[in-house]
């Protein structure tokens, strides 16, 4: 079998995977046969591509769309395991069924999948914590084209990252990766989107000249308007998106005036990362509490105001589904948030008892 490698490292260490899930000596001469078969249709480098392949195939129904779904992530990312999960489920790629009896809930079930991923050596662990659970994965590199060419040929996801590309191979796939800064008014589809992933800035550019003034007149004049668009931005996402259940934001810094009360619309929405964005105002919009199905919500937003807290109004309570809240890490004391309403809650972060109530945890 390793011969039939050819001696290469990633090969044997992909076939050895996919033995290692086959239990009696029958399935072992299979996967030989196959490995023969899918080396014979290349050369050279063509050769690794084919095993590869095969580790694809190999997979069962339920882990292929969870191996997909990594293709969305930039080369060399860092995935944490828990965002990766969230986004599982809130995708309904892990099936919505709980084994309530045995107290399993979704995200064990995504982790168990996860884990099975890295058994057969089709996604790698960066680092583990200490219960030995893995804390941040990533592909390689070659694992990673083979997953991106097989989600593009299968309409899967979109990934935009020019910024001369143009947004016409967008229009018939359901979720979209931005890795590079593009206006969001050129994101279009024919088919509602379930998901947008932003792992570029898509505003900090539109800064730049207003950075390069020295005229304070003109630099201010230039800052407005950069605001008023931005919040054009906003909107058009908040308007036109209305169908997504996933949205998400990699630390992307100023990010207009406020966080648009428009994205009340977006009843859909299952999971909602807006960490590391910030706002000159500091309020977060009421209609917030319109995201009926929302299942993950980090709101650790920065904020400009002197001492950075943000106001939080008393809408969490209405978020009967969530499992996962990430509190900002300061806010305000003019409100004092209610939780007793979430009952499925799993995660919990920045609580603090100034802000909220103890009696709500128990």
């Amino acid at each position: 079998m390793v011969n039939s490698c050819r001696g290469l490292p990633l090969a044997i260490i992909v076939l050895g995977g996919i033995l290692a899930t086959k239990s009696s000596i029958h399935e072992w001469q299979i996967v030989r046969k196959n490995a023969k078969s899918y080396l014979k249709k290349g050369k050279g480098a063509q050769q690794i591509e084919h095993v590869l392949a095969l580790s694809y195939d190999d997979l069962p129904p339920y882990l292929r769309p969870c191996f997909l779904y990594l293709s969305q992530f930039p080369e060399d990312f860092q995935i944490p395991a828990e965002t990766l999960i969230q986004l599982w489920v809130a995708e309904g790629i892990v099936s919505s069924t709980e084994d309530e009896g045995n107290g399993e809930v979704m995200e064990d079930v995504a982790e168990d999948f996860l884990d099975e991923l890295v058994e057969r050596c089709m996604v790698q662990v960066g680092e583990r914590d200490a219960t030995f659970k893995v804390r941040t994965c990533h592909m390689h590199d070659l694992m990673r084209d083979l997953c991106l060419s097989i989600a593009k040929q299968e309409n899967f996801l979109s990934i935009i990252n020019d910024s001369s590309l143009s947004p016409s191979n967008t229009r018939a796939v359901r979720r979209i990766a931005v890795h590079h800064h593009i206006h969001v008014q050129r994101i279009k589809s024919s088919i509602p989107l379930r998901s947008i992933l932003f792992f570029s800035d898509p505003f900090v550019l539109e800064l730049e000249p207003c950075l390069r003034d020295e005229d304070d007149f003109r630099w201010v004049v230039c800052f407005v308007c950069v605001i008023l668009k931005w919040q054009r931005s906003w909107n058009y996402m908040f308007g036109n998106f209305k169908k997504l259940r996933v949205l998400r934001f990699e630390k992307n810094g100023y990010s207009g005036f406020k966080l648009s009360s428009a994205i009340g619309n977006l009843i859909h929405l299952r999971f909602l990362n807006l960490c590391g964005i910030e706002f000159i105002w500091r309020k977060i919009p009421s209609s917030l509490g319109n995201l009926r199905c929302l299942q993950t919500l980090d709101l650790r937003i920065s904020s400009q105001a002197d001492d950075g807290a943000m106001n939080v109004p008393n809408i969490i309570w209405k978020l009967e589904q969530l499992r996962h809240l990430y509190l900002p890490r300061s806010m305000t004391d003019e409100t004092k948030l209610k939780l007793h309403t979430l009952t499925n809650i799993l995660t919990l972060i920045d609580f603090n008892t100034r802000n909220c109530f103890v009696a709500d945890l128990s």
